[in-house]
């Protein structure tokens, strides 16, 4: 029983921080849109547009391919996944 809540309290704190990080993301993108306004020179218009799809392939290789890449590396060095991604 005692496992079973600290599962749940795991699971709980990792959707938390999801959402954190969700949060922060979106802070971001809307900062680089505010940017974007302003800017005029056509050559810091394009990385900044760059930036912004870097931003968001970073994102998605984070949900996705990233805890992919960590677990085969950790299984090969014997550590455990779950301790390295809290």
């Amino acid at each position: 029983m005692r496992r079973k809540r600290e599962q749940d309290r795991e699971r709980k704190n990792e959707r938390e921080r999801e959402r954190e990080r969700e949060g922060q993301f979106i802070i971001i993108c809307i900062f680089l849109l505010d940017i974007e306004k302003y800017v005029t020179d056509g050559i810091v218009l394009m990385e900044l547009r760059e930036c912004k799809e870097s931003l968001r392939a970073s994102r998605i290789y984070m949900k996705t391919d990233f805890k992919m890449h960590v677990k085969q590396v950790l299984i090969l060095g014997g550590i455990s996944y779950s301790i390295f991604l809290k």
